[in-house]
């Protein structure tokens, strides 16, 4: 079963989520898109750097698989991660970084206490990517003053074979 990855920092001063619960989607339309929402909980004005990198861990979607992935596809190909590319996208769609675990200007973002920030993340299958198979990306994040203080989440993405529909 999927379960949504939702992490807090132990002094719970960041949440971050996917619109909706939606952390699964299918690149069938060549991409697939994913609104997120990072809100500070805290009382004060902090920095927070956000990231994309390939979660590291095979995954799917378990609950939905019926429904996105394709039954001639077997179990065996949803527990392969694939390499995807992932972009960060402001609420315009304008581009804050590519797939990066290097802090950078264009993707931090400053919260005052209680404020939340809402931003995109596209997905796009390289060519070459085999079909019928899931990749996810782990996005986090991190607040500038420390590191410990990081919230993530995991999206998964399907990648159908585009001669089947």
């Amino acid at each position: 079963m999927f379960n949504l990855s939702f992490a807090q920092s132990s002094a719970s001063d960041i949440e971050l989520y996917v619109e909706k619960n939606r952390n699964y989607e299918s690149t069938f339309k060549g991409n697939a898109n994913f609104k997120l929402v990072l809100k500070n909980t805290s009382a004060k004005t902090t920095t927070y750097h956000l990231s994309t990198t390939k979660y590291l861990k095979p995954c799917s979607n378990e609950i939905n698989k019926t429904s996105v992935l394709n039954k001639k596809s077997d179990k065996k190909n949803s527990k392969n991660n694939i390499d995807l590319n992932s972009f960060l996208l402001n609420s315009n769609k304008t581009v804050l970084s590519k797939h990066s675990k290097e802090k950078g200007g264009k993707n931090k973002v400053v919260l005052n206490g209680g404020q939340s920030y809402k931003f995109n993340v596209s997905v796009i299958a390289p060519e070459g990517t085999p079909y019928n198979r899931w990749g996810c990306i782990e996005v986090k994040a991190t607040e500038d003053t420390s590191e410990l203080n990081t919230a993530s989440t995991i999206l998964s993405v399907f990648v159908p074979d585009p001669t089947e529909f």
